[in-house]
């Protein structure tokens, strides 16, 4: 594998475990409690663009159509994106009531 290539099952098996790293496109958990979270909360626009990013980057970093880096960097100016969106939602609240 070249520069953080998506890796296989296959190849994160081969590995000695003190190099395997969670690579969440192959955790299956985390793939299913993402989706439940989404079931939960259907109208929270944030969960759910970040829950069907993640799902999307996995299939295009199993087609070989974007690398590592790219997903990571593009999911995390994501989720960052989420939780500046959150941190300012919640400012807004406590102002409109008072706190």
């Amino acid at each position: 594998m070249n520069q953080r290539e998506y890796p296989t099952r296959e190849h994160v098996v081969e590995w000695p475990l003190s190099q395997r790293c969670t690579i969440f496109c192959l955790d299956l958990k985390a793939a299913k409690n993402n989706e439940e979270l989404a079931r939960q909360h259907p109208q929270d626009e944030t969960l759910i663009k970040l829950v069907a990013m993640r799902a999307g980057l996995c299939d295009l970093l199993a087609k070989k159509i974007i690398d590592l880096d790219f997903a990571i960097d593009l999911f995390n100016g994501e989720h960052a994106h989420g939780i500046q969106k959150r941190i300012e939602e919640e400012q807004t609240r406590q102002k409109e009531i008072g706190a």
